[in-house]
């Protein structure tokens, strides 16, 4: 079938021919790009750096934090596998804040990036309530209750170093070692000013630690408002104007050296970026209900138990930062009480720090041996999630 037949215009499909064809990477993202794929998007070797260069970001401030969402969502695998994943969530929650950013930007660019069609999908869930749990946290997620916190903050800073700033350049420096790394030289041949880049240009050009506070006070605070309604403003007020949808794209296509980076970006801004709200499933009733299917039915697969690790994590985010007004309240109450006698390393953690999040402390010491065990399985996750070094 032609690229007219699927719609594309004159302009897109020129833009098409005008691309250097010459990695996995370029053809990989641009068969995303024509039809979301359920298998990995980007080569192995590069996925590592994406990933590891994700992490860095958004740990750095919360403007890289959203962009570290986008771009991940941007090469999800539109499969079976929850977006963001465990080690996403993990990863975020062991410094505090970023945690809480990451979920609340996954919100905002789910709801307000979503087509009309999944907007109207029917679930098993009452979508006012949804709608009320949700906005409610997004308009509460910078503003820490401590009185909810205190456990969860008191069991991480036993599990990880006092010095954030040295946990956070471990971090960064595991990104840049795996950016020198022989085979990455040789495929993408990245230096340290994209580095630099990253860490200071996209977050002082978007400005969205103010941006999105404003936006989001401005259409939580109005009258009638909609969860829709609001994300939807807030998206078009981030990456809907053209200059700054510039800004988010250009390290995206630094970071995989896409060229030429102007038909790239036209591209993907036309044919990929509206479907983006699909790809984050961590805030789709439906991707819910299908989890706790799998749960219910007694024999998960491991993917499906790292999904429902996910959607505790989500829970503990909407308890701590005010979704919630009582712990009864939960979305999960099911999922909660099925997965709960499961023997799997990722939901094992998610279920410790669930309850850490609740303000069970009796579960600092398990947190603590979890993360201290030598059980490959276990030990792996939190390699991943940047919790120990390898």
């Amino acid at each position: 079938m032609s690229l007219a037949a699927l719609g594309w215009t004159h302009q897109e499909i020129a833009a098409a021919g005008q691309i250097t064809w010459e990695s996995e990477t370029a053809e990989g993202l641009f068969r995303h790009v024509l039809a979301p794929s359920p298998i990995q998007v980007l080569p192995t070797p590069i996925s590592h750096f994406f990933d590891s260069s994700r992490t860095a970001m958004a740990l750095l401030s919360p403007g890289l934090n959203f962009g570290a969402v986008l771009f991940g969502a941007m090469t999800a695998p539109r499969g079976e596998g929850c977006f963001p994943g465990i080690r996403d969530l993990l990863g975020a929650l062991h410094f505090g804040w970023p945690f809480s950013q990451y979920v609340r930007h996954s919100v905002l660019l789910r709801m307000g990036l979503r087509d009309q069609a999944s907007a109207s999908e029917a679930t098993d869930r009452d979508p006012t309530r949804v709608e009320t749990v949700l906005l409610r946290s997004l308009a509460r997620a910078r503003d820490r209750n401590w009185d909810r916190v205190r456990a969860l903050a008191r069991a991480l800073a036993r599990t990880r170093a006092l010095d954030l700033d040295w946990d956070r350049d471990r971090v960064r420096a595991r990104a840049l070692d795996l950016d020198r790394a022989p085979d990455l030289d040789r495929a993408l041949d990245l230096d340290l000013d994209l580095d630099l880049d990253l860490d200071w240009a996209l977050a002082r050009a978007l400005d969205l630690d103010l941006d999105l506070d404003r936006a989001l006070d401005l259409r939580v605070s109005s009258a009638n408002n909609q969860l829709s309604d609001v994300t939807r403003a807030v998206c078009q007020e981030l990456i809907g104007d053209t200059e700054r949808r510039s800004l988010l794209l250009n390290p995206f296509c630094d970071l995989l050296r896409l060229e030429p980076k102007a038909h790239w970006k036209m591209l993907l801004t036309r044919r990929h970026l509206p479907r983006i709200g699909q790809a984050i499933t961590l805030v789709d009733p439906n991707f819910w209900r299908a989890t706790e299917t799998a749960i219910a039915s007694g024999e998960p697969s491991p993917v499906q138990c790292e999904n429902a690790a996910c959607l505790l994590l989500l829970d503990s985010w909407l308890w701590l930062y005010g979704g919630y007004e009582t712990p009864e309240e939960t979305l999960f109450p099911d999922l909660i009480e099925k997965s709960r006698p499961m023997d799997h390393p990722a939901l094992r953690v998610a279920h410790v720090l669930r309850d850490l999040a609740y303000g069970d402390e009796s579960r600092v010491e398990e947190l603590e041996a979890l993360v201290k065990s030598s059980d490959p399985a276990y030990r792996q996750l939190f390699v991943d999630a940047c919790w120990i070094d390898g």
